[in-house]
């Protein structure tokens, strides 16, 4: 049998076991919740600053476009550079078809209006030979199609009326008639005055 002094002992004991497990109990509790929150304060904080960044570069681009545009601001299959988008044909026609073709699009057949341009042009271009906006007019004057001013362009060759870019990147003329892969260039949705 228990001594009263020893089941008092015992009740204590029990009563300091049960507060133990619950403080434990409660200090878990307790950790899992401050995790939870600090969890949520840290997802707020990079959803925020997400916005921030994006709604910056957003405003940022729209200045210096001057235009309210976004981008692409070029046709599916065109590539866009320095405000210009560049079609790179795959097929091959004529050069008066070719240059249908890039009318059809409101564009014109490749005109350079520097070196940096015609550097582009080759890396994308590669070495297939490509027919080009310069013709050889009835005054027997190599000019561009558009009349805009241009870089000027020696052509090698007196094969023909119609220029296309060989693989070194060089006019050489040729009979308009015969099939080339051509480059059709024209101002990017952004830049066009309409």
């Amino acid at each position: 049998m228990i001594s009263e002094d020893e089941e008092i002992a015992q009740q204590k004991n029990e009563v300091f076991f049960h507060h133990k497990a619950r403080d434990k109990t409660d200090k878990q509790r307790l950790f899992r919740i401050t995790l939870i929150i600090s969890a949520t304060l840290l997802s707020v904080v990079y959803i925020v600053a997400f916005v921030i960044t994006a709604d910056y570069l957003l405003h940022e681009n729209h200045n210096k476009l001057g235009h309210g545009c976004v981008c692409p601001s070029c046709p599916d299959d065109w590539i866009g550079y320095r405000r210009k988008c560049y079609y790179f044909s795959l097929e091959k026609r004529n050069w008066t078809s070719s240059q249908d073709f890039c009318s059809s699009q409101k564009a014109f057949l490749l005109i350079f209006n520097d070196n940096k341009e015609k550097e582009f042009v080759m890396q994308y271009k590669g070495k297939v030979p490509s027919w080009i906006g310069f013709r050889k007019n009835p005054d027997q004057i190599w000019r561009w199609t558009n009349n805009e001013n241009a870089i000027k362009l020696g052509v090698i060759g007196k094969g023909g009326d119609c220029a296309y870019l060989n693989s070194e990147g060089t006019a050489t003329a040729s009979r308009c008639g015969i099939e080339l892969r051509w480059i059709c260039s024209k101002h990017d949705l952004c830049n066009r005055s309409t």
